[in-house]
């Protein structure tokens, strides 16, 4: 928290000095949130994780909404022998680190469960540096080798699983409470612990009316998109249309 706040008040001091255009190194979730809050016109702001339904990115900030410059936001892939080394975000990142690199140069992680391919996200000079630097995870041998995002859709498309809930109503309670399976006291404890995020947003109102396109993130659960309602059932509860990823 204390890292994030020196971010924030870097930025604050940044924009008050602001003549071009300010691009920070990859923001998490929480940031992304702060962010979007804070940058007002006559500034714009539009961020950039590499992947759809990223959950870190680099904002771009700037006086035009349409600037165009290179964020320069990179996908690279490790590759390794799938008969000897079964890898995860954790030891991914821990590697990674463990190089002296801080998390801040580093956007998502990502394995494939189904093809066992591994990427993660950086900048051009961090991807060059890792191609050289991460030659091992777990003592077995890696490469590291910069993709196309296009190339590996098939991998990275995040779809989420669709999934359908009843719930009462739309306060943000009965909306955890339903997709967790837990009571609306525990799901309330949840938000009131600061545990759940809206559009990148802490929120702590167990009422929040939760509307369609709205991304729920919930620590140490994953991610949830309300779709749409798709009806109501006899006794005038919602069926409502979600997407998940874990």
């Amino acid at each position: 928290m204390q890292q994030t706040n020196k971010k924030i008040e870097y930025l604050e001091k940044a924009l008050l000095e602001l003549d071009d255009y300010i691009l920070t190194l990859f923001l998490d979730e929480s940031e992304i949130g702060i962010v979007s809050k804070m940058v007002k016109k006559p500034f714009y702001v539009k961020f950039d994780g590499g992947f759809d339904n990223y959950e870190r990115a680099r904002a771009l900030i700037s006086y035009d909404d349409d600037y165009d410059i290179d964020m320069d936001v990179v996908i690279c892939e490790i590759e390794y022998d799938k008969r000897y080394l079964n890898i995860n975000h954790r030891n991914i990142l821990g590697t990674i680190m463990s190089l002296g690199i801080k998390r801040e140069m580093l956007g998502d992680i990502f394995v494939d469960n189904n093809s066992k391919r591994a990427f993660f996200v950086t900048t051009l000079k961090m991807a060059e540096y890792l191609k050289q630097s991460l030659c091992e995870i777990n003592h077995q041998k890696v490469e590291v080798s910069i993709v196309n995002k296009d190339d590996i859709s098939d991998c990275i498309s995040q779809d989420g699983e669709l999934d359908k809930i009843i719930v009462s109503s739309r306060r943000l309670d009965n909306v955890i409470a339903s997709c967790l399976k837990i009571s609306r006291n525990d799901a309330c404890d949840k938000i009131k612990g600061q545990l759940i995020m809206i559009n990148h947003v802490i929120c702590e109102s167990v009422h929040y009316q939760c509307k369609d396109n709205d991304l729920i993130s919930i620590r140490k659960y994953g991610r949830i998109k309300i779709i749409e309602c798709l009806h109501e059932t006899k006794k005038d509860r919602l069926v409502l249309q979600i997407k998940r990823w874990h």
